[in-house]
């Protein structure tokens, strides 16, 4: 029997011991850092819940896209879009005005919307203008913010693209702004609320030289060639 060989196996068990201490400290290690990055997925996760949520909130849905569309441009808009974009309920025209008095004192208990209703049957209005550009419209005006608006306006080269870009690019940047931030915000207020951040404004965009520039180029040299001192 060789002599040494307690030595080698006692030497070797020391070996053996201490490999197993190194493995189980990193393995103590690997599983604090797996916990760690399942609670960083747990964050990051949550972080990409609550970014979706804020830019559902922010982006409009499909119908209201044409709303937004004509009020950043000042579309002028017949019965036709109106009814279209929701911002009328009714039509009935003006030469048929005596008639909604006269339906409700027929009938005293008919709802108003009913008798509007019935009496808008009978008005047929003409063809929907937005309609025909409706997708191009809510491609455009379905991103968040006015830069982006313009930037896909400028990937589109129908007539309607090129003139509702030009009608942009002709209004005050900053007005466009602060009419965005008003539709966005609005959104999540009452009307009271609204009409209240409305009075506030009109009382201080009076006073930025943007508002002073627009009257300058529209009433006083006529040049119809502001100059913006705000840019996209």
């Amino acid at each position: 029997m060789d002599p040494e060989l307690p030595e080698r196996i006692t030497a070797r068990r020391a070996e053996l011991d201490e490999l197993e201490e190194q493995l189980a400290k990193q393995l103590t290690e690997v599983r604090a850092e797996r916990d760690e990055l399942a609670v960083a997925e747990r964050v990051l996760e949550r972080k990409g819940e609550q970014l979706a949520d804020e830019r559902a909130s922010a982006a409009p849905t499909p119908g209201q896209v044409g709303g937004r569309a004509v009020i950043l441009t000042g579309h002028r808009r017949d019965a036709a879009d109106a009814l279209y974009t929701g911002l009328a309920m009714h039509f009935i025209p003006a030469n048929r005005l005596d008639a909604v008095a006269d339906a409700l004192a027929d009938d005293v208990g008919i709802p108003v919307d009913t008798a509007l209703e019935c009496l808008g049957q009978q008005s047929p209005v003409g063809d929907r203008q937005l309609e025909k550009v409706r997708g191009e419209l809510d491609w455009a005006f379905g991103v968040i913010g006015v830069a982006g608006i313009r930037e896909r306006l400028h990937c589109l080269d129908s007539p309607w693209a090129v003139a509702t870009r030009d009608t942009l690019d002709a209004v005050s940047p900053q007005s466009l702004r602060i009419a965005h931030a008003l539709l966005t915000a609005g959104r999540q207020r009452t009307v009271r609320e609204c009409l209240d951040a409305d009075l506030r404004l009109a009382q201080s965009t009076i006073r930025p030289p943007g508002f002073l520039e627009r009257v300058r180029a529209a009433l006083v040299d006529k040049d119809r060639t502001p100059l913006w001192k705000y840019r996209y």
